[in-house]
Parts: C-alpha cells; sequence; structure tokens
C-alpha cells in the first residue's frame, strides 16, 4: 500500500478504483484549474474521463489530457446541482442510457482550486 502526498491525489487514485470495480461507463469531474482531471487521467483507468469546467482555458488545456473529453460547463451551485448535471453530462456527450454506473468527483466548496475531497456514485435514469 502507498501512501499518497495529498487528498486530491488520493481522491484521484480512489475514483478510478471505485470505476473500476462497480464497472463504471464513465468518470464526471467538475474542475476550475483542470488539475483533478490530470490527476485521474494519469491513473488511466480505462473509460472516458468527462471533465466539465466553466474556464474556457481549462477546457481547452484538458484536450491534451489522456482519456479526458473536456467540455464547457456552468458553475455548480451545490451538490444536488452537481449530480443533475454530471448525470446529464453523462447522456448528453456520453451517450450513456438509463442505468449506467458514473463516478462523479469534485471540490467542496465548489470554484476554489485543488480542493478535490469529494467521491459519488451515481446511476443515471
Amino acid at each position: 500500500l502507498s501512501v499518497k502526498a495529498t487528498v486530491p491525489d488520493a481522491i484521484s487514485n480512489a475514483t478510478c478504483q471505485i470505476a473500476h470495480d462497480l464497472k463504471a461507463a464513465a468518470i464526471i469531474i467538475f474542475t476550475i484549474s483542470g488539475s483533478t482531471a490530470r490527476l485521474v487521467a494519469r491513473y488511466r483507468p480505462g473509460i472516458p474521463i468527462m471533465a466539465g469546467s466553466p474556464e474556457e482555458s481549462t477546457v481547452r488545456k484538458l484536450a491534451l489530457s489522456w482519456g479526458v473529453y473536456p467540455h464547457k460547463s456552468q458553475k455548480i451551485e451545490d451538490t444536488d446541482d452537481m449530480i443533475c448535471k454530471a448525470k446529464n453530462t453523462a447522456r448528453r456527450i456520453g451517450r450513456l442510457g438509463r442505468g449506467e454506473i458514473i463516478v462523479i468527483t469534485a471540490g467542496i466548496p465548489f470554484a476554489i482550486p485543488g480542493i478535490t475531497n469529494l467521491i459519488k456514485v451515481e446511476v443515471t435514469d
């Protein structure tokens, strides 16, 4: 068992492990700076990483990251809003159907770069 240097790195590793164990259809990330998406991509999870950011420059930079499908998203208001937007993203961008497992990761409070601290597993409806 290796020790992770930071909370965001540990969350990114756990996100990939959970997605693998549950055979998730996608990982959905909400990010301001793009660092969480890059951390997750570093683990090469083998499933699509859909990264939404309200920052156009972040979306452009993420286009160069392995396995990441970046898109411009609206700012997240709260956790319920995040889950709703994640499911919409899965349907719209990932073309996922009903009953697909998605793993969501983000930082709370929202809009603070580098504070990844949340993993949520949801089923698309």
